[in-house]
């Protein structure tokens, strides 16, 4: 918990030197004199940190649970009318993933990384220096096990969420998010999970009987720019 609060920290600081120092010396976004059509094409790049909650899910060989955990990752924005954007987030956590199971698979623990690719579309509620958002997007999840006895998967997933822009100038802002995030699993979809014995290797699968439902809280700081 604490590396979570000193990345906090950081970005709070960064974002505080860097931008905070020409506060008083420059046009906020509100006075700034860029007309309407040159914000329907202006860009942001965000990088992020924050925390993200794991989860659990039963299979029907037991019960996976994944640590929450310390997340972090970038955003890549484009603002297609005055009050929506596109953009695509990456997002990654690394943890670990205790399995217990309930038949003749072993139990373990294993060092897990979740990564979430998506594409998004975000609608601003009100217009301004403070900017109120939603959001939805789709893309795909990959389930990363450090173990070689337990085989990566990749999901279609899904997130909503919602946040706040905060520009404390034409290039510099905050932004503060939260997401509910859904990977699918499929009938049939799941971890492998293997045994070695007598020489030999085989795989079991683990099959998924709900849905996975994680969520994250973060903050970053957004760097704008136009065309």
């Amino acid at each position: 918990m604490k590396k979570i609060f000193f990345s906090l920290m950081l970005v709070f600081t960064f974002t505080i030197n860097v931008c905070g120092q020409g506060v008083y010396s420059v046009r906020t976004y509100a006075d700034t004199d860029i007309d309407k059509e040159q914000r329907d094409h202006l860009f942001e790049i965000m990088p992020m940190v924050g925390f993200q909650f794991g989860g659990k899910i039963n299979f029907v060989q037991g019960k996976l649970d994944i640590k929450n955990d310390m997340m972090y990752g970038i955003s890549c924005g484009m603002q297609i009318y005055s009050d929506a954007d596109v953009e695509f987030a990456y997002s990654r956590m690394d943890t670990r993933a205790n399995f217990n199971s309930s038949g003749v698979l072993k139990s373990g623990s294993y060092n897990l990384s979740v990564d979430y690719f998506q594409l998004g579309y975000l609608h601003y509620l009100k217009s301004g220096q403070l900017r109120p958002f939603g959001l939805i997007s789709v893309g795909a999840t990959l389930l990363n096990s450090k173990d070689d006895t337990v085989s990566d998967t990749s999901l279609f997933s899904m997130a909503l969420g919602g946040g706040i822009k905060y520009y404390i100038n034409d290039k510099f802002g905050l932004r503060l998010q939260g997401r509910l995030l859904m990977p699918m699993y499929f009938n049939g979809a799941g971890f492998m999970v293997g045994f070695n014995g007598a020489g030999s290797f085989t795989s079991v699968g683990v099959s998924a009987t709900e849905v996975l439902v994680q969520g994250d809280l973060s903050v970053g700081v957004i760097y704008r720019f136009g065309s």
